[in-house]
């Protein structure tokens, strides 16, 4: 049970609407993302629900998983603790 509403992309704003693209994409169009409903899943929903916070939360995930100067096996566990 979640405590945000579930949205789906044609419940969006603009803004809202750029932060789930942005999500969308920097995973590759990834469709795991969303749940049956069409809504996402896991903290992302979140991110659409507070888009100015969600589309800094998109940059720094970004920085940290594509662009950093740690080895990707070290990069996974920092970004899993």
């Amino acid at each position: 049970m979640t405590r945000l509403t579930p949205l789906r992309r044609d419940q969006l704003d603009d803004e809202q609407a750029a932060v789930w693209d942005g999500l969308i994409e920097s995973r590759g169009g990834d469709v795991e993302l969303q749940a049956p409903d069409g809504s996402l899943v896991g903290p992302f929903n979140a991110f659409v629900h507070q888009p100015k916070i969600g589309k800094r939360l998109l940059s720094m995930g970004g920085l940290v998983r594509f662009r950093t100067t740690i080895e990707r096996r070290l990069s996974e566990v920092a970004i899993c603790r």
